[in-house]
């Protein structure tokens, strides 16, 4: 059995939107073509004036005004006309439907509380809103879970045993401890003054290796033992 919640009234006002809809339309796009004429005709009022500035002056750079050559050449009246049926389409196509707003009279509460405020130091942190008894009800959002949709536990059950967790939810605690707290940030007042720093300490230099001891203990030996080469072969020599 097929059941459907549209009736006949709510077909025939879609069908009269959507022609409503189709009519501003094609309306919009005979206005553009129209107003792409008019501005066609506009600009040739301007090449003709660029073209007689050449023609009489030789350059375009000489000042003749607009104004001034509508009205030497008697065409005033007729770009009058033009100019002003091309302002009536530009406001024709930048009209825009018509906003809505909701008129809520202002409770006696609210009132009183924003007269208290205003007697307070601080009117701002002494509002107190009272509640709105406005209440808005949208209506056709629901349900948003239809009968013909698979429920989640549905999808669940149907998908693959190989792939599903081992885990036995039954054994968990019925309930689990929460995290500790965090740390507490220490608040820095920005008006305190800032601690004294030491400059960085350097370390201290190693002593320097006193290598020239190593070499003049080398040299000495070296040179006693030249010497004693030396007597040995002056020996050698006398006898």
């Amino acid at each position: 059995m097929f059941v459907t919640s549209v009736n006949f009234e709510d077909i025939k006002e879609q069908h009269e939107a959507e022609l409503a809809a189709t009519e501003e339309k094609e309306q919009r796009r005979q206005l553009r073509s129209v107003k792409a004429l008019v501005k066609q005709e506009r600009d040739r009022f301007f090449e003709l004036w660029k073209a007689d500035k050449i023609a009489r002056f030789g350059t375009t750079r000489k000042t003749w005004k607009f104004e001034d050559w509508l009205k030497d050449t008697g065409r005033e009246t007729d770009y009058l006309s033009i100019d002003t049926s091309n302002s009536k389409f530009n406001e024709l196509l930048n009209q825009k439907p018509d906003g809505f707003m909701i008129d809520i009279p202002e409770s006696q509460e609210l009132r009183r509380a924003r007269q208290r405020a205003l007697k307070a130091p601080r009117p701002i942190l002494a509002m107190d809103f009272p509640k709105s008894d406005d209440t808005v009800t949208f209506a056709g959002l629901g349900p948003f879970n239809d009968e013909d949709d698979e429920d989640e536990d549905t999808l669940v059950e149907r998908g693959d045993p190989d792939n599903q967790d081992d885990t036995q939810f039954d054994s968990l605690p019925p309930f689990m401890k929460s995290s500790p707290p965090a740390e507490v940030i220490e608040v820095i007042d920005p008006d305190a003054p800032c601690p004294r720093q030491l400059p960085p300490q350097l370390p201290q230099p190693s002593r320097p290796r006193r290598r020239w001891k190593t070499l003049t203990e080398t040299v000495r030996v070296m040179r006693a033992n030249l010497n004693n080469e030396a007597g040995q072969s002056h020996s050698q020599i006398g006898s």
